[in-house]
């Protein structure tokens, strides 16, 4: 069962030096030679070069060798250091993800907790701002949802989602009321997964309360009294304050966009895989993002 719960900072890692060396190379110049003048009618050789111009030339060679080294040292530490595909995809297909600019850890009050008394201790904690009418979101579910849910299951990350209502307006709000409903029948992952599920069946006006209320609702496995309770929570707007203070919480934290994620503070950015929606996201597994997100954090 998900609850609202407060969040708790985390620290933020050291970033290592990189540090570039570059190496030098010289020669002997040997000394200039003399013969006597050669006689009449003979092939007349070009004098001997002088031992400054020789030095001069040697110190310019030297010089542009050394740049060239230098260029070259760098060139290998950046490739070193660019992120690289996961093994086994191609790189429009990879699932990474890259720390973004903010330099210091935000925590937000207002969230739904995936899986509350999971976290372990050393858990990562993924902050996720999300909207049910933005395709974004819906991509990043297919290709990070489930992974991440079988995350906080195992405890190893602390799975927040803040739910937002900037893009559908009046019918992510109402989404987002039927989410809220279903998490105190103990049923949030369910509808919320079912809400991304069918997100493309959204009409011009977003969902229907007949799609919130029944479908979406039975497809999450509530029945009987349960539907019953989320029903009455949906028609009366019970959640609709928890909403307001999500959205308004995202707002004054400067997060204009979905999905927008936190991992442990820090907005990072998850590669969607392609810039066109029409094309399908692979999805990852739980133990390859662990991976990802552990590297993350130590970069």
């Amino acid at each position: 069962m998900a609850r609202v719960k407060r969040s708790q900072a985390a620290h933020q890692p050291d970033q290592p030096p990189a540090i570039v060396g570059a190496g030098q190379l010289a020669g002997p110049a040997g000394p200039p030679t003399t013969s006597p003048g050669p006689p009449s009618g003979a092939y007349l050789q070009p004098p001997a070069p002088d031992p400054r111009s020789t030095i001069r030339s040697l110190q310019i060679a030297l010089g542009v060798v050394s740049v060239l080294a230098v260029c070259l040292a760098i060139a290998v530490v950046f490739l070193a250091l660019r992120p690289q595909p996961t093994a086994g995809t191609t790189p429009t297909q990879s699932a990474s993800v890259q720390p973004s600019a903010t330099p210091t850890p935000v925590f937000f009050d207002h969230y739904v907790e995936v899986s509350p008394g999971r976290a372990g201790a050393d858990a990562i904690i993924i902050e996720i701002h999300t909207d049910y009418r933005c395709p974004w979101c819906g991509r990043f579910e297919a290709i990070y949802g489930q992974a991440l849910y079988d995350l906080s299951q195992t405890g190893d990350v602390d799975l927040r989602i803040h739910l937002r209502t900037s893009i559908g307006k009046e019918s992510s709000q109402r989404a987002s009321i039927g989410a809220l409903c279903a998490e105190r029948a103990g049923a949030f992952w369910a509808y919320h997964t079912a809400i991304f599920t069918n997100q493309s069946l959204a009409g011009a006006d977003g969902f229907t309360d007949a799609q919130l209320r029944v479908e979406f609702a039975g497809q999450a496995g509530l029945t009987g009294d349960a539907l019953t309770q989320f029903q009455a929570c949906y028609d009366n707007r019970l959640t609709e304050a928890e909403v307001t203070q999500m959205e308004t919480e995202g707002v004054q934290g400067a997060v204009n966009s979905t999905p927008t994620t936190f991992v442990n503070g820090i907005q990072m950015i998850f590669n969607l895989q392609s810039d066109d929606t029409s094309q399908a996201p692979q999805s990852v597994t739980a133990a390859s993002l662990l991976s990802i997100l552990k590297n993350a954090i130590d970069q």
